[in-house]
């Protein structure tokens, strides 16, 4: 198995974690929505959103390496979305942490695959 291959199972775990635990609405993710006053739909949305990008990196692993690029495209696209929600909500700078390292990993995830 490859670097980027591990890389990708790396991150679907990490990812998958995440919106998992959005999908269940657990309850640091429902105060999450809370503090970044997201409707908790919509935050699920971007939980099932999370789910399918972490399907898509396990099966660049498995099946064909186009859908792991289009997945971690994706998971990059939804780091600098919550980026986003984080800025308009005005928090301070570690709560951007998770998302730049996570995105930054995609970005260079979709690079190297």
């Amino acid at each position: 198995m490859s670097v980027p291959e591990v890389g990708s199972l790396v991150l679907a775990a990490v990812f998958g974690a995440g919106g998992l635990q959005q999908l269940a609405g657990a309850t640091p993710m429902r105060a999450m929505a809370e503090r970044l006053e997201i409707d908790y739909r919509v935050f699920r949305f971007v939980g099932v959103c999370q789910v399918l990008g972490t399907l898509g990196l396990v099966a660049g692993v498995a099946l064909e390496p186009w859908t792991g690029i289009a997945a971690a495209t994706g998971l990059a696209a939804l780091a600098v979305l919550g980026l986003g929600a984080h800025a308009r909500a005005r928090e301070p700078w570690a709560a951007y942490l998770p998302a730049l390292v996570l995105g930054g990993c995609a970005v260079a995830l979709a690079f190297t695959l």
